[in-house]
């Protein structure tokens, strides 16, 4: 690397910033105020800060692939690639499992005090998204927002699975498994609250339609329930008719089996009473 005015790079300080060779035959190195050092008794190329504690900002180790860091004319950045088609390209070959692949990307703050930090900034003029590209499958993963600005999970050729709203709202279009679900139901979060009807919600469930049937896609599989249509026409229960709230359909239940235990009481006491007058009956007639 010529250095203009001095000699080729051992040990050099370079002199106050220059210009390019006119005749566009050699580009000069112009770094003001700072020692370039590259041979000689050094086994690296750095570049020192001689006005901050001689700091080295910028190192060269020896055995240093070909394109360790290569900028485009397009000022692409490549990390093991010449060839970076976005801003900033890492590539590499590893062929070692997870625990020893290098070709990666570390963000790791060493302060010894503990406390939660933002530690990646995705930053756009609108929806955002991370994809993980298996190129030994045909489709790949994604995360990101949407244009709604909804946090959502997907899978390139389904499309989204998985979806939360900025109200807390979640879809998720395929099966979930879980050992419990939990619905929140605490007293202090409700309000407008008042007594229900069981033999009014008993009369309607008695006229609910239930029906079997499977899901458009999910042929073979049978499910057992009255339709979302119905169940909203019935109760009037949440915010939508084509969804059945689950904790709407336990509180039918309830309801309902209060219902049938009322009834079920009244007639028990019904029936002993006949059944005292019965024995009254028996009684006078010896």
């Amino acid at each position: 690397m010529p250095v203009a005015g001095h000699r080729p790079v051992g040990h050099a300080l370079v002199p106050p910033p220059t210009r390019e060779d006119p005749e566009g035959s050699e580009a000069e190195v112009t770094i003001d105020r700072a020692e370039i050092t590259g041979a000689g008794n050094e086994t690296n190329f750095f570049i020192r800060d001689v006005t901050n504690g001689s700091k080295l900002p910028f190192r060269i180790r020896p055995g240093a692939a070909t394109s360790s860091i290569d900028i485009g004319s397009d000022g692409h950045v490549a990390m093991g690639t010449a060839d970076a088609d976005v801003h900033l390209h890492v590539y590499g070959t590893d062929a070692t499992n997870a625990a020893g692949n290098t070709t990666a990307l570390k963000v790791e703050n060493a302060s010894g005090t503990k406390k939660p930090r933002h530690m990646v900034y995705i930053v756009n003029n609108g929806a955002s998204t991370i994809t993980f590209d298996d190129t030994s499958q045909v489709h790949d993963w994604y995360f990101g927002t949407s244009i709604q600005n909804h946090f959502r999970i997907g899978y390139h050729g389904t499309g989204t699975l998985f979806e939360v709203e900025d109200s807390g709202d979640a879809t998720v279009t395929g099966d979930m498994s879980a050992a419990a679900f939990n619905t929140t139901s605490d007293r202090d979060l409700k309000t407008e609250i008042s007594a229900a009807d069981p033999a009014g919600v008993l009369a309607s469930v008695r006229d609910l339609s239930v029906s079997t049937w499977s899901f458009i896609g999910e042929e073979g599989v049978t499910h057992l329930g009255p339709m979302a249509q119905d169940f909203w026409a019935a109760f009037g229960l949440d915010d939508s008719d084509t969804t059945i709230n689950l904790g709407d359909a336990v509180g039918v239940s309830i309801a309902s089996i209060q219902a049938l235990a009322a009834e079920n009481d009244a007639l028990e006491a019904r029936i002993t009473q006949l059944e005292a007058q019965v024995a009254a009956l028996l009684a006078a007639n010896g």
